[in-house]
């Protein structure tokens, strides 16, 4: 690289004398000369003297004009930290290998850039101390958001405006287009440009964010410290809610793979992050008066830096987790923090909710996910990201109280997600199968995470797993109830993980493979309940919402292959694929509609439609569980055709030949068409009853059990507190 050095006065000195010299001694002297010819009655002809002078007056322009793109391309470099200054001189430089050309000076040194930035900014501050018209500020807009997340141009852009300043233009633009008239009842405002405010700080939060990238940490760390410092000042309480707004701009990602984008923080640096979480964390206004006015949260420290964090889950661990002096995580410390941290603004209670609240709520639940699917994933075991998951899910899932064994205020709480926070959850959910599944067990999940038990295969790979209470998970479930994909997801990722948890547990002992067994009915019903009890709570139809997700239930068992990983994160990715395909095929619609129709053979013998699709699903979870240990290798062929060659009930010949064999492959049945006949559920229900016991002491009363778990779980969720 060849550096070429240049005092800037000097140069910008000798340009501005050839600028004279070009535009105003040259024009003089020729106007002189073409004057004192015409007086003489034009004894010459001056043409071609006035044409040649013109032609070296362009050549010289150019002359001038590439001198200024040197002196432009230093400043560029040297403003962009390409080069450094050094004795009043700065340079430009110029890659190995390559001519010393104007274009590649331009393009090296980033000289379009960095002239943009210039006028860009120049204008920015003018407007905001000056005012504009609607029609500046849309010109000056489109600039800025075409260039917002250009590195070198962020770079040039911080450069020119501080801190301070940066802090102040989204108020001042937002209060130039503001407008009172009248006074008294007939006082009004108007805002030619409503959105000014909040446009403005979104392009600020996409050049601190690209710019943040490039920086050093004890840069990102110094920038940071700055910001909350400059929001902190006298008489400039604005400014949070003017610094909020910067940190709440967006951008649309996928981050399960369903086919639909997420709203999450932009990608900064993060240290520059982690810094302004702490300092905010901590933040401690000087007072004074600030009359302006801002549409930004001022009430609330963190409401910007969580939106950010949503974008950088590795750094919201780092700020959430409380370590013991062991270095290991403290579940209860990180919850409590996350609980207080929650609390400092209201949840989303009731329905009735704010703006600014709702984002709060949201934010906190996509951080749930976000880290849910970095804890998966985590070669570490994923411990810190579980207990953050659950500090999450535990305290918005009680209405901010994480733990309700301590105190009973949480006991018959209610909670309203919006669409965005029921996403979230069941992206957590659906990555930590197993800790829901121990939550809805019959005695609970002790604590706030739990390691899978490594004597079956299939937690040998599997991370630390979040757990909630049954108040939070009954809540929760409920809430993804009402989303129809959020809902396929959960059940696709969850029935994904009972293939694995069943064809793990092969081979060893039958009292383990029996517990199993029992753990999925119980939660089948759980999750049943939790979303009759929220369907009763909305006043919709809980009838309808129970036969929806058994239907929903059947076709995941049936549609969803065996997973050949074993880490948790692949139960995630099959109900991905499950609640997209079941968008794209239309067949979500068709769970309403086909209802009725599915369970209609089994609705004859009780009055009351509530238990009848109560007992409708508990029989669906009964078939499903007979279906599956059918195609375990738990009973030999020999046992199954000795069954069938005793059998004196309804016949089974639907189900299992004479010889033993299976005529139905539970993990391969038509995804298009899952419903069994009438004849096949009777087969069902007689094979429940005659499993053979004698050499399975683990696995009398498989049928009945799997009834009773069911119930069992149907009633702790929906006999919750509401």
């Amino acid at each position: 690289m060849t550096e070429v050095k240049l005092n800037p006065d000097e140069l910008q000195a000798i340009i501005n004398k050839l600028t004279t010299f070009n535009d105003t001694t040259v024009v003089n002297a020729r106007d002189s000369v073409v004057n004192c010819n015409a007086a003489e009655k034009s004894p010459f002809d001056l043409g071609s003297f006035s044409m040649e002078l013109d032609t070296r007056r362009s050549t010289l322009k150019s002359q001038i004009d590439n001198l200024q793109t040197c002196l432009d391309a230093a400043k560029a470099a040297n403003e962009g930290g390409i080069t450094t200054s050094s004795g009043g001189m700065i340079s430009y430089y110029v890659p190995d290998g390559q001519a010393e050309s104007i274009e590649v000076i331009k393009e090296h040194n980033h000289v379009d850039d960095w002239r943009a930035a210039k006028k860009d900014a120049a204008d920015l501050v003018k407007y905001s101390e000056e005012g504009c018209s609607p029609e500046q500020w849309d010109k000056l807009l489109a600039r800025l958001q075409a260039k917002q997340d250009d590195p070198e141009y962020a770079a040039f852009m911080l450069g020119t405006i501080g801190p301070g300043r940066l802090l102040d233009i989204p108020i001042d633009i937002g209060g130039g287009f503001r407008e009172t008239s009248g006074s008294g009842p007939a006082r009004s405002t108007s805002n030619a440009r409503p959105d000014a405010e909040k446009d403005a700080a979104t392009v600020i939060g996409h050049l601190l964010a690209v710019r943040s990238r490039s920086w050093s940490p004890e840069q990102a760390s110094k920038y940071a410290n700055s910001l909350v410092q400059y929001s902190e000042e006298k008489n400039k309480g604005q400014r949070l809610g003017s610094l909020n707004q910067i940190l709440s701009a967006s951008r649309a990602t996928d981050i399960d793979g369903d086919g639909n984008n997420e709203t999450v923080g932009l990608d900064y640096d993060d240290t520059f992050l982690l810094t302004l979480a702490r300092r905010l964390e901590n933040y401690k206004s000087k007072g004074g008066n600030d009359n302006r006015i801002t549409t930004g949260e001022r009430g609330n420290s963190l409401h910007g830096v969580v939106h950010a964090l949503t974008g950088s889950p590795g750094v919201a661990t780092s700020w959430l987790t409380v370590k013991d002096s062991n270095g290991e995580v403290n579940d209860e410390k990180t919850t409590e923090r996350i609980e207080k941290l929650i609390n400092r603004d209201p949840l989303n209670r009731e329905g009735i909710v704010s703006e600014n609240n709702g984002k709060w709520e949201d934010d906190w639940l996509m951080l749930s996910a976000r880290e849910s699917i970095v804890g998966v994933k985590d070669r570490a075991g994923g411990h810190a990201h579980a207990a953050v998951t659950s500090g999450i899910l535990n305290t918005v899932g009680t209405e901010g109280n994480a733990d309700p064994d301590k105190d009973g205020s949480a006991n018959g709480s209610k909670i309203e997600l919006s669409d965005a926070g029921r996403n979230s959850v069941s992206i957590a959910l659906s990555n930590y199968t197993y800790g829901v599944q121990q939550s809805a067990s019959k005695d609970g999940a002790a604590g706030y995470t739990l390691k899978p038990e490594e004597r079956a295969n299939w937690g040998v790979d599997i991370p630390q797993q979040a757990v909630f209470s049954k108040e939070a998970l009954t809540n929760l479930l409920g809430q993804v109830g009402n989303n129809d994909h959020a809902m396929a997801r959960y059940v696709g990722a969850q029935e994904a993980f009972n293939k694995q948890q069943v064809a793990g547990s092969q081979g060893k002992d039958e009292a383990l493979i029996k517990s199993v067994y029992d753990d999925q009915s119980q939660l089948r019903g759980f999750t049943a309940g939790a979303v009759a009890r929220q369907s009763e709570i909305d006043g919709s139809d809980a009838d309808q919402s129970v036969g929806d997700l058994a239907e929903l239930t059947k076709m995941a068992i049936t549609a969803i292959p065996l997973p050949q990983a074993k880490a948790a994160g692949v139960a995630l990715d099959a109900g991905s694929k499950f609640a997209l395909n079941l968008a794209k095929s239309g067949a979500a619609d068709a769970t309403h509609d086909g209802m009725i129709e599915v369970f209609g053979g089994e609705l004859q013998e009780k009055t009351d439609r509530n238990a009848r699709i109560r007992e409708a699903a508990s029989r669906n979870n009964t078939y499903a569980s007979i279906l599956s240990i059918l195609g375990s290798n738990v009973y030999s062929q020999e046992e199954l055709a000795a069954m069938a060659a005793a059998n004196q009930g309804a016949d089974i010949s639907e189900i299992i030949n004479d010889d033993g064999s299976l005529r139905i492959d539970p993990d391969h049945l038509d995804p298009n068409d899952p419903q069994l006949t009438d004849a096949q559920k009777q087969a069902l229900t007689q094979i429940g009853k005659t499993l053979p016991v004698k050499n399975h002491p683990g696995m009398p009363g498989f049928s009945n059990d799997a009834t009773d778990r069911f119930s069992d779980g149907y009633n702790d969720s929906h006999g919750q507190l509401r």
